[in-house]
C-alpha cells in the first residue's frame, strides 16, 4: 500500500543529528583532552625550567605554592570536564526520549493506517461477494424459470396429444356407433 522509497525521514534526520552531535562532542573531549595535556606539559616545563634557572636557591616554599598551583588547575580542569560529560548526558538522554516518544506516535499511527486499510479492503471484498452471490442467484432463478418453462411446455404438448388422442377415440366411437345405429335402423 506504501512504498519504501528512499527518502530523508525524521528517523534518518534524528539519526544524523544524533551521530553530528556525538561527533563533535567526541572531538571537543579529545581537543580538551589535548590542552590539559598540553598545560599540564607546559607547566611541568615551566617549573622544570624555573628550578633549572633557580639552581639549588629554590625554596621549599616556591616549589610547594608551584605545585599546589598546578593541582589546582588540574582539579579545576578535571572538573570542567565531568561538568560538561554530565551536561552532554543530560542533553542525550532528553533526546534519546524524545525520539523514543515520536517513533512510538509514529508506529501508533501506522498501526491505525494499518487497520483502517485492512477494514475498507474487507468491507470491499464484501461487498463484491454480495454482488456476486446476488448474480449467482439471479442467474440460479432465470435457468429454473427457463427449465419450468420447458417442462411445462413439454408437459402441455403431451395433454394435446393425449386430448387428441381421446377426441380421435371418441370421434371413432361415435362414428362406430353411428354406423351400428344406422345399420340397426337400416336392417330393421
Amino acid at each position: 500500500m506504501y512504498s519504501r522509497a528512499p527518502a530523508i525521514t525524521m528517523t534518518t534526520i534524528a539519526w544524523l543529528q544524533a551521530v553530528a552531535r556525538g561527533f563533535l562532542a567526541r572531538r571537543r573531549y579529545a581537543q580538551r583532552k589535548a590542552d590539559l595535556a598540553k598545560a599540564a606539559a607546559t607547566t611541568i616545563q615551566c617549573a622544570w625550567r624555573c628550578h633549572v634557572a633557580r639552581g639549588t636557591q629554590t625554596t621549599l616554599l616556591a616549589t610547594r605554592t608551584h605545585a599546589a598551583m598546578s593541582l589546582q588547575q588540574r582539579f579545576r580542569a578535571l572538573q570542567s570536564m565531568r561538568q560538561a560529560v554530565h551536561a552532554y548526558t543530560r542533553v542525550r538522554s532528553a533526546t534519546v526520549l524524545i525520539q523514543r516518544v515520536f517513533r512510538q506516535w509514529q508506529a501508533r499511527v501506522e498501526t491505525r493506517r494499518q487497520t483502517a486499510a485492512t477494514t475498507i479492503q474487507a468491507v470491499y471484498r464484501m461487498h463484491v461477494a454480495r454482488q456476486t452471490l446476488r448474480a449467482v442467484k439471479s442467474a440460479c432463478v432465470s435457468m429454473q424459470t427457463t427449465w419450468r418453462t420447458v417442462l411445462a411446455q413439454r408437459q402441455l404438448v403431451t395433454l394435446r396429444i393425449l386430448q387428441a388422442k381421446r377426441v380421435g377415440a371418441a370421434t371413432a366411437i361415435q362414428v362406430a356407433h353411428r354406423v351400428i345405429v344406422s345399420d340397426c335402423i337400416v336392417i330393421s
